[in-house]
């Protein structure tokens, strides 16, 4: 956290191949937002879902094997994206730097 930004990374271990952990991993990430959204309304933050982002980060390969679905935050529906900005770097879904070289 810092005095206007909040980031939050979760890491979660997921075979591709068995598509009900990966479900049960995102209910339950859902459920970890929305804990923090209730904290933070608590606290008189705001949890601005039009800045929110997600990406899955895996090998090329695995990611291509891997539905994607979006992640349910609030009303609000986020869709993965293929890279994402955070100070200045750029990170990639398959963990490499080509974005940020570039």
């Amino acid at each position: 956290m810092s005095a206007d930004d909040t980031h939050l990374y979760i890491y979660i271990s997921l075979d591709p191949d068995t598509e009900l952990n990966f479900s049960s991993s995102l209910k339950n990430l859902e459920h970890c937002i929305g804990d923090i959204r209730l904290w933070m309304t608590q606290n008189v933050l705001k949890l601005n879902d039009n800045k929110t982002n997600i990406i899955y980060l895996a090998s090329p390969h695995c990611v291509k094997s891997l539905t994607t679905p979006a992640l349910q935050m609030g009303l609000s529906s986020i869709t993965p994206n293929m890279s994402v900005q955070n100070l200045g770097v750029i990170f990639y879904q398959y963990i490499n730097m080509y974005d940020h070289v570039t």
